[in-house]
């Protein structure tokens, strides 16, 4: 973890906002259908978080997942999120040729994680951002642990906290 000051001059820094799904934009539990249709649980503040970022900070949103599902593909279209990667397996490089195309460097992007496979992209990131309830040994690798939990508006806290930085170092 970083002190807060810190932390604050970061975000100022950053232009893309990264994100796991299930666990973080979801409250990570699974729910079936007696047919076996799956179902995931979105928080509507995130969702205004998102569109924040978008049209008020100008900040890039990027959903990247190991799972693949048209849940996904669909919270995405609703949001307008451009970058969505599913069923990515190595998270750790998964935005290079992104972030060459957009000439964004790791230093700019906010990665935010809950589970052992985040871990390599949360080492290469400005800033790396565990949610409230994500495993032990993510909280021990990041700079900053959010009061929220994954699905309970930890993305809006961020997104608020962005908003902080700039109004203050901006």
């Amino acid at each position: 973890m970083v002190e807060r000051t810190e932390l604050l001059r970061r975000l100022t820094r950053v232009k893309m906002f990264c994100m796991d799904v299930d666990g973080v934009l979801t409250n990570g539990h699974l729910y079936y259908s007696k047919d076996g249709e799956l179902f995931k649980c979105f928080n509507a503040h995130d969702g205004m978080g998102i569109q924040i970022l978008r049209e008020q900070l100008g900040i890039i949103p990027v959903i990247i997942t190991q799972e693949e599902t048209g849940i996904v593909s669909a919270r995405a279209r609703k949001l307008k999120i451009e970058h969505v990667f599913q069923g990515v397996r190595d998270k750790g490089s998964i935005l290079a040729p992104l972030l060459e195309k957009l000439q964004i460097g790791y230093g700019e992007v906010l990665f935010v994680g809950d589970d052992i496979n985040d871990l390599p992209l949360l080492r290469r990131v400005g800033v790396a951002v565990a949610v409230a309830d994500a495993i032990e040994r993510i909280k021990s690798e990041v700079h900053y642990i959010t009061r929220s939990r994954g699905g309970e508006g930890a993305i809006r806290e961020l997104v608020e906290m962005i908003l902080e930085a700039r109004e203050r170092y901006g």
